[in-house]
């Protein structure tokens, strides 16, 4: 997310708040922000699986080595456990929000 300083320059060039969205060129769209603040999963477009050093599956609220996404849209180029070096922690599900999605409690791009 944008510093306050870059986030008001760019709310006053273009008239518009950013948005903020957790992506990858390969993935598309992956988490962003809700009405909360929560940072919802996009659990109907892909499948996230925080790994360790040995590629174990590591419990939510544990942050892992790196981050396997399948791909659940692209019927062209189907991605399946696609490596990215993120260091992602998953939070669960749903919130007081009422959406059903899986929650992202932090990310450290690589």
């Amino acid at each position: 997310m944008p510093s306050a300083v870059a986030r008001r320059e760019i709310t006053q060039a273009w008239r518009s708040a950013p948005f903020d969205v957790y992506a990858a060129t390969e993935t598309a769209g992956i988490s962003s922000p809700g009405a909360l603040g929560n940072r919802h999963t996009y659990d109907d477009l892909i499948i996230l699986e925080p790994v360790d050093h040995l590629d174990a599956p590591v419990p939510v609220g544990t942050t892992g080595a790196r981050l396997w996404v399948t791909v659940l849209c692209c019927r062209t180029l189907p991605l399946i456990r696609y490596e990215l070096s993120d260091q992602v922690t998953l939070a669960g599900r749903g919130r007081p929000c009422g959406r059903p999605f899986g929650l992202m409690a932090g990310v450290e791009r690589r």
